[in-house]
């Protein structure tokens, strides 16, 4: 994650590199030009969930190391956490990150509130952009609990409109269309933030699977009780979605892949280690995967 505010260390984030299977943070990656291929937020009944895929681009027909997330954090002035992830030009999306931070606006806001200085700044950048002959392509999602604590998901257009979601989801990329179709079966705005984190995850790594390019996904969540605290994936859920089989029927594909993260929490996770938090040494994949054979 790429925190405004320092909120998350992004030194810690753990992802997944295919060509040298063992745990690595994002200091240790190269940066790079980046196109994400799927964004999804979501609301369920105890707070919400966002998640995004990481990308390795082409540069020049070099493979640049661009595996940092793609999601962001930032605040308002309560303190409340918003997590936004992005679609298309990465220049672009900054601009429009900076222009929309609620960090930067004196009095606390609602997110009704915070549309209309959305809807407003991104239709100037836009305008402005556009005004270049430039191709303004960059959609945001973001993803927080509300001042009333409402979860609240929104989705910001390519021209600045905002639409707001209290019991739905939004996504946005190059997948968006599939992610769409297979959340349309399966969401359920009762579901647990634990079963959201762990679908979102396991459709973002199916939707990898496809594209040579993808290494890694991102998954964090809040809930409603505790607007300023950041739930990650833990060790063990990473290895459990990178190690089972699942198909397209994802809510019954749950249940199997719960069971396979009690078996990679005894290996991988240290007693003691609380839910998403990234206490712990943490064990290559071929060293795990030897003690999970023992």
């Amino acid at each position: 994650m790429i925190p405004y505010n320092e909120a998350v260390d992004n030194s810690k984030l753990l992802t997944r590199n295919k060509q040298s299977p063992i745990l690595v943070t994002d200091t240790e990656l190269e940066r790079g030009l980046k196109r994400v291929t799927v964004g999804i937020a979501m609301t369920c009944k105890d707070g919400i969930v966002i998640g995004a895929d990481r990308k390795v681009t082409r540069y020049r027909g070099t493979h640049v190391k661009s595996l940092e997330t793609k999601i962001v954090s930032s605040q308002f002035k309560d303190g409340r956490i918003v997590l936004c992830c992005y679609a298309g030009n990465y220049d672009f999306a900054n601009r429009i990150l900076v222009e929309i931070n609620p960090e930067i606006i004196e009095s606390p806001l609602g997110c009704d509130d915070w549309r209309d200085i959305i809807e407003t700044n991104v239709c100037k950048l836009s305008d402005k952009i556009t005004g270049k002959g430039l191709e303004f392509d960059t959609t945001i999602l973001f993803a927080t609990i509300d001042a009333d604590s409402t979860p609240t998901v929104g989705h910001v257009t390519t021209t600045g409109g905002t639409e707001l979601g209290t019991e739905r989801y939004f996504t946005t990329g190059i997948a968006a269309p599939y992610a769409e179709f297979v959340l349309n079966d399966v969401y359920d705005a009762n579901m647990s933030i634990y079963e959201a984190r762990l679908m979102i995850a396991s459709l973002i790594h199916k939707i990898g699977e496809v594209d040579n390019d993808v290494e890694g996904l991102d998954v964090y969540a809040i809930k409603s009780d505790s607007p300023k605290k950041i739930i990650e994936l833990t060790k063990a859920e990473r290895y459990a979605i990178d190690d089972t089989p699942l198909s397209l029927h994802f809510m019954e594909d749950l249940d199997t892949l719960k069971k396979e993260i009690k078996t990679w929490r005894d290996i991988v996770e240290p007693k003691g280690e609380k839910y998403g938090t990234k206490k712990g040494k943490s064990k290559s994949i071929p060293e795990a995967e030897n003690k999970k054979k023992e």
